[in-house]
């Protein structure tokens, strides 16, 4: 019964390593992007971070929070871009 909330079909499962985050779902019914979606991601980053370099804006210190679903940041950063020189 997939509609049936059973938290006991959850039971055991706390002790697997890589099982706490899962954002394109897991077994049978996983996301059929899943692989594009995370190699599309990474290769966004590698370009952005080759073009520029990050820095936080302000002082304050950024502590992770926990939340129901994810984890969110203690405040909303602020970054700043800055474009990096390129090599002639």
């Amino acid at each position: 019964m997939p509609e049936a909330f059973l938290p006991s079909r959850f039971a055991g499962r706390e002790d697997q390593p890589g099982d706490n985050w899962l954002p394109f779902g897991a077994g049978p019914r996983i996301c059929l992007g899943a692989a594009f979606a995370t190699a599309e991601a990474m290769t966004i980053l590698a370009i952005m971070l080759a073009r520029y370099e990050v820095s936080l804006d302000d002082s304050l210190p950024v502590f992770p929070t926990v939340a129901a679903i994810s984890t969110t940041p203690s405040i909303e950063p602020m970054f700043r871009l800055t474009p990096r020189k390129r090599a002639a």
